[in-house]
């Protein structure tokens, strides 16, 4: 009987036969690309190829040296003048507050750490750099790392100017000039106990205490970022440390952000990043992947529920001659898996000896990773699916109760 149903089942209907056929031949090819396209990726992060997590906005150009103590730099040269520049840089504490706030909250909240420098005249150096670890939160600038021992968050966005200083600075045995390449300065680094304030770029910032958990600090200096005004001009390069991989969207984002908010003074380095090499790209992917396999499973299944409407008539006969419903749906899913299930392991094969070796060339990380227990996987759960979907509709298709005057038709 089953033979004899499955031949005038399929027989009569070969354009039905064939549309199953490439069903599961596009099913069995689309999830073996996905998976290898997936686990190149997953290859190549694990190498460390994508695993960068810092991205440095750069400026675009100086807006002079702002500093009455050019006294204290050494420009011997045109390239120490043009250095020297570029320490007061078209990057601003006010420009780049704005573009971070900017940000969407996804990439708000996948950022570590901003670290950013300003080079300014003081009252205790002379001149001096200071240094800013912060990180975007909703609407807010949030103190994290060292800064974040040293103000609370409503301190850091005071417009109130406030400053932590080192203890050595109240101790004169311990003061010292201090220099860098372009700039040196012989001035005593001294602090008295009775002193409320310290002036920087020629504003008074109140001091509110000795720096907090931070040994052997020295003569360092913290100010709010909240306190500068918003015209300061900061160091020529701000690194933005992200919590994960640096991936395409989110450099598209923040550069949109600094072209929006930021007028030129501005850019991101040049990561030579695109899409393809996107996470998100791939969970996409992935996910469409899964979405059609599923279409697939479900177009058989009206497929072949038009199968069983088609033949409702055989299906009466062999219910009078007594076969129970559930030996009914079974025979007619026996015939589906007899057709879907050689198929698809026929298109495996296909895919291992004739499509898997071009992949390869345009994904090299996914060589080696297919094996016999890979595509067992891949086959059992096509059969799982397969056989739920069609139980389904079948169980649907073919009632519990046996209508003649229905099959009649």
């Amino acid at each position: 009987m089953f033979s004899s149903l499955m031949k005038s089942t399929f027989g009569k209907n070969p354009l039905l036969t064939v549309l199953i056929v490439i069903s599961t031949i596009l099913t069995a090819l689309i999830g073996c690309f996905i998976f290898g396209v997936y686990q190149h990726y997953h290859i190549t992060v694990s190498a460390g190829e994508a695993a960068r997590k810092e991205i440095n906005l750069n400026a675009t150009h100086s807006v002079g040296i702002q500093s009455k103590r050019t006294d204290l730099y050494d420009l011997y040269s045109e390239d120490a003048k043009k250095a020297v520049e570029m320490y007061y840089s078209s990057i601003n504490k006010g420009n780049l507050t704005q573009m971070l706030l900017d940000l969407p909250n996804n990439v708000k909240d996948n950022i570590d750490n901003i670290i950013c420098h300003m080079q300014a005249d003081d009252s205790v150096y002379g001149l001096s750099r200071y240094i800013f670890c912060f990180r975007p939160e909703k609407d807010l600038i949030v103190p994290v790392a060292n800064d974040a021992d040293q103000f609370t968050t409503k301190q850091y966005n005071s417009k109130k100017k406030m400053v932590r200083i080192g203890e050595d600075l109240y101790d004169p045995d311990k003061s010292s000039g201090q220099s860098s390449p372009y700039f040196h300065s012989d001035e005593k680094r001294t602090v008295s106990k009775s002193q409320t304030s310290l002036n920087i770029n020629g504003d008074d910032y109140n001091i509110i205490g000795t720096l907090k958990n931070f040994p052997d600090a020295g003569g360092l200096i913290f100010i709010n970022w909240g306190g500068l005004p918003d015209d300061t001009p900061l160091i020529y390069t701000v690194t933005i440390t992200l919590k994960r991989p640096v991936d395409y969207s989110t450099y598209e984002q923040i550069d949109q952000s600094v072209e929006r908010n930021m007028g030129g003074a501005a850019g991101l380095e040049d990561l030579d990043l695109d899409a393809g090499i996107d996470e998100s790209f791939y969970k996409t992917m992935i996910l469409i992947t899964a979405v059609v396999a599923l279409l697939f499973s479900i177009n058989l299944a009206v497929m072949y529920k038009y199968l069983v409407e088609y033949n409702k008539r055989k299906i009466a006969i062999i219910r009078i001659c007594g076969c129970p419903r559930t030996k009914s749906v079974l025979i007619f899913l026996g015939q589906a898996m007899v057709i879907i299930l050689p198929v698809f392991v026929l298109s495996l094969g296909a895919f291992h000896y004739f499509v898997y070796p071009q992949m390869t060339k345009l994904f090299q990380n996914s060589t080696n990773i297919f094996s016999m227990k890979v595509y067992l996987l891949v086959f059992a759960g096509y059969c799982l699916i397969s056989f739920l979907v069609l139980s389904f509709m079948l169980i649907r298709s073919i009632g519990s109760k046996l209508d003649i005057t229905e099959a009649a038709k």
